[in-house]
């Protein structure tokens, strides 16, 4: 049997089109904009990349006995297959990938099995993007409004004054931010009062209001915030003999302040500890800026004469 010519430059293009160009994804597991995935599709020609694969196996099928598999054509064939495999990598498209898998086999064959070889290919382009649909379909796009955008990801939520003062409430405060974002409101307040623990802990410290001989760790917030009540209490009678000037309005200030903080805390706390309540956006990016101003005002004030080195 004569063995049929190779495809010509001019079948090659009708046939394949474009080159193939290199892809980068984002991977699924960071937050990208709207216009960010847009970019992506359009930059990986995701569709040209399927319309030519299927052209490709099409013309093939039809035309089997007279298609060379010549190193040409199989290279062309296995860098489509490399182009989809970068996406379905970038959004974990397991079947669809394992799909293309098959495809390359196919076309490592021996080439006077090439008839066979055209028609399985053409069964798994068409089963590749019933996979394809079908995972797609299965991911969900969440999109962020702009409002919301800036709660998500973010390191420092309340500022730098706080990401330094309070290290070990990082993760609680990066998490509330995520959930407002996302609007599990509840959760969000859960992790705002995980949050408010840590300056409750520097208050406690700076009053000398450390209730139990065990460490402040494991101590009830009820017994916590009673023994910083009697210290701010003490701290207002003694506030009260002194002569009237600014030093003592500042003070009466502060302390006032904060003693109305805590009390509000101690109820936002058993609110969302003891399931009493669930909470809307609203409540919870009210509950959002008085532990952000609380945790503020203790960096400020309470932590701002402490040693350099002493973080909460």
């Amino acid at each position: 049997m004569k063995k049929p010519p190779p495809l010509t430059e001019s079948q090659k293009a009708q046939i394949l089109g474009d080159p193939v160009s290199n892809i980068h994804f984002p991977t699924p597991v960071r937050v990208i904009s709207l216009w960010d995935m847009i970019q992506s599709i359009v930059a990986s020609k995701l569709q040209t990349h399927l319309e030519m694969l299927t052209r490709l196996s099409v013309y093939a099928a039809q035309n089997g006995p007279d298609v060379a598999l010549t190193d040409d054509l199989r290279n062309s064939v296995v860098e489509l297959c490399d182009a989809l495999e970068q996406y379905c990598i970038g959004m974990e498209m397991r079947v669809s990938r394992n799909r293309l898998k098959t495809m390359r086999r196919w076309v490592a064959g021996r080439d006077e099995d090439r008839m066979e070889i055209w028609r399985e290919l053409r069964r798994d382009v068409d089963a590749f993007q019933e996979d394809f649909e079908e995972e797609m379909n299965e991911r969900l796009l969440i999109i962020l409004p702009p409002d919301k955008r800036v709660s998500y990801c973010q390191e420092k939520l309340f500022g730098e004054l706080v990401y330094k003062a309070f290290p070990s409430a990082r993760k609680d405060i990066s998490a509330a931010g995520d959930c407002i974002a996302i609007e599990l409101s509840t959760a969000a307040v859960f992790h705002l009062m995980r949050a408010s623990e840590f300056g409750l802990r520097a208050l406690a410290e700076h009053l000398g209001a450390i209730p139990a001989a065990w460490p402040i760790e494991f101590s009830q917030w009820k017994e916590v915030i009673a023994a910083i009540k009697i210290k701010l209490d003490e701290k207002e009678r003694l506030l009260m003999q002194m002569t009237k000037g600014f030093q003592k309005d500042e003070s009466l200030e502060l302390y006032r302040a904060l003693l109305a903080e805590v009390n509000h805390l101690k109820l936002s706390r058993d609110r969302v500890m003891h399931t009493r309540a669930w909470y809307d956006s609203i409540e919870a990016d009210g509950q959002r800026h008085l532990v952000e101003g609380f945790l503020v005002r203790i960096a400020t004030t309470i932590l701002k004469d402490a040693d350099s080195d002493f973080q909460i």
